[in-house]
């Protein structure tokens, strides 16, 4: 069986992974010892298996559950893809699930059985069924029962029931050691499309799937990971690797600048992006064409940007991307350092609106974004130091 190892994944078993050109990694695991970061076992799940340090999710005995979730809310809703390898050893019990879920903790344990661990109803998200047993047809009260033999299926509100299946497909290739690639692409016109594979076949897909559609209240964050569980019929079930990245398709779009007149054409800029005050990524440094800059972005959503023109141009402002649409924004003013009140001439009001907001910090009434000149969230003596380094310039295309 291929490796999940690729020659991009880089890591250390339980660690997070930084990005690639493609996408960026939530985390992997190459294998799961006792030190393995942030995964949280439950019930008869257990860390450090065997030789190879597994992840037994169930133990070849009967009437027993397992559960194991990464212990980070991650943001899935514009999309991702998880990968996972894992082992049917000795019996059948009556399988496994693979659950993406917002208003869960991570010691979720659902039913036994045929549940598969984690069907109770009334739980936000979804859960990806590998069921290895057949309980024939009519098995459930509502009379449409399993899929007559082993099967994958999608199913809504963490209900095993079939009345709750978006979907399910026969498949016979589901024993011994296989390969699972998860892909929910969230960026499609059409949200989106989510697609099982095994061995690198198809095995199942779902088109117009918004995942946002069954996490609660429309929520973009949840946690991942897998529940299992045997009844009267029983057999062991080893995870033995498992990555997730967001699934990356870029978004195109431009930003138009003016203040303090003149051509920008060919000047180079700095543009980073700030999400809680902490940053996540940045366009790093490009080039202007005429008064307006175009880059792609690897996320959708809302955040504060700080841009910064030449040795003293700079703004800070505020950018929500569409995935559908992109981004269109400006004109944005630029300003000097210290220009708070925009005006294109670092002066005594910028002096009085600073004072204003002196010993405030973000939260604060009263605090004033544009006297925060550097950017560390409060307003202190620091950025009087700075206003004072620009005092009395005024509007002219730097040099």
């Amino acid at each position: 069986m291929q490796s999940l190892r690729r020659a991009t994944l880089l890591t250390v078993a339980g660690l997070s992974l930084t990005h690639t050109a493609q996408a960026f990694y939530f985390f992997g695991y190459e294998s799961f010892p006792n030190s393995a970061d942030r995964l949280v076992v439950n019930n008869a799940a257990s860390k450090a298996f065997g030789p190879e340090d597994d992840l037994q999710l169930l133990p070849n005995i009967g009437d027993v559950q397992g559960s194991a979730f990464r212990d980070e809310q991650l943001d899935l809703a514009a999309g991702f893809e998880t990968r996972f390898r894992y082992e049917t050893v000795g019996g059948l019990g009556d399988g496994f699930a693979f659950l993406v879920a917002s208003d869960i903790g991570t010691d979720f344990q659902g039913g036994g059985g045929q549940d598969l661990g984690y069907s109770q109803g009334g739980a936000d998200g979804i859960a990806i069924e590998f069921d290895f047993f057949d309980n024939g047809p009519g098995f459930w009260a509502s009379g449409v029962g399993d899929p007559p033999g082993a099967h994958i299926s999608i199913q809504e509100a963490f209900s095993a029931d079939p009345v709750n299946s978006l979907a399910a497909e026969l498949s016979s290739d589901l024993f011994g050691t296989r390969e699972v690639r998860i892909r929910y692409d969230g960026y499609r016109e059409t949200p989106g499309r989510l697609e099982i594979f095994v061995d690198e076949i198809s095995q199942l897909a779902i088109d117009n799937f918004n995942l946002q559609d069954y996490l609660l209240n429309g929520n973009q964050n949840g946690l991942a990971g897998f529940t299992g569980a045997n009844g009267g019929a029983f057999g062991q079930i080893l995870i033995k690797e498992w990555s997730m990245t967001d699934f990356i398709r870029p978004i195109r779009g431009v930003v138009t600048v003016e203040g303090f007149e003149g051509n920008y054409d060919g000047m180079a800029f700095q543009c980073d992006f700030f999400r809680n005050n902490e940053f996540f990524n940045g366009v790093g440094t490009g080039l202007f064409l005429g008064n307006n800059f175009g880059f792609s972005t690897n996320w959708i959503g809302s955040a504060d940007a700080y841009i910064k023109v030449g040795p003293s141009l700079s703004q800070r402002f505020f950018i929500d991307v569409d995935q559908v649409n992109g981004f269109d924004f400006g004109p944005i003013h630029l300003s000097t350092t210290g220009d708070i009140d925009n005006d294109d001439a670092v002066t005594v009001f910028d002096y009085i609106e600073l004072s204003n907001s002196f010993d405030l910090s973000q939260g604060d009434p009263g605090y004033n974004k544009m006297a925060d000149l550097d950017g560390d969230t409060s307003i202190t003596i620091f950025d009087y130091i700075l206003l004072s380094q620009f005092f009395d310039q005024v509007g002219e295309r730097p040099q």
